[in-house]
């Protein structure tokens, strides 16, 4: 059926997340799991559920089952602790207080050519938040780069 339709999409998903979501299914026919089931509210097969990081919500997807649509979906959704640093203020800002606040008073700023956040890195300050403070500067800031001594982009 729908199932078996979905299941090359669906392994081929955890080599494209490299870590940062993690993909599961349960089989809502096996009599173990029909409680589970129940419980996640699967009325239909093949049903997809993302949950978020920290408790911060469960979503159903309804969209393609492909896996680029798959995957933007979940990217999409990945929770980002992340400061969008654009100017030099911005900086200063973010060294006085969300280092400062963070629970090792330690932070971490990529400095990158790309215009959007690597979900690897908005894992990252997910998963390390509060603890460590997580910025970013986007699209070779130069500015940012020089006040941190950056001379080239990766």
């Amino acid at each position: 059926g729908h199932c078996q339709k979905l299941k090359p999409t669906w392994e081929k998903l955890p080599a494209g997340f490299k870590g940062v979501v993690k993909v599961g299914a349960v089989n809502c026919d096996n009599v173990v799991n029909k409680k589970l089931c129940a419980q996640e509210e699967v009325e239909s097969f093949p049903t997809i559920k993302f949950y978020m990081a920290g408790g911060r919500g469960v979503e159903t997807y309804e969209g393609a089952n492909t896996p680029k649509a798959l995957y933007e979906f979940a990217v999409e959704r990945l929770p980002s602790e992340i400061v969008n640093l654009r100017t030099l203020p911005h900086l200063e800002k973010f060294k006085s207080q969300n280092i400062t606040h963070s629970l090792s008073r330690c932070g971490a700023i990529l400095l990158t050519d790309k215009y959007d956040t690597s979900p690897l890195y908005k894992a990252l300050s997910a998963h390390f938040h509060p603890a460590i403070a997580f910025a970013e500067a986007r699209a070779s800031n130069l500015k940012l780069a020089e006040a941190l001594g950056v001379r080239t982009f990766p």
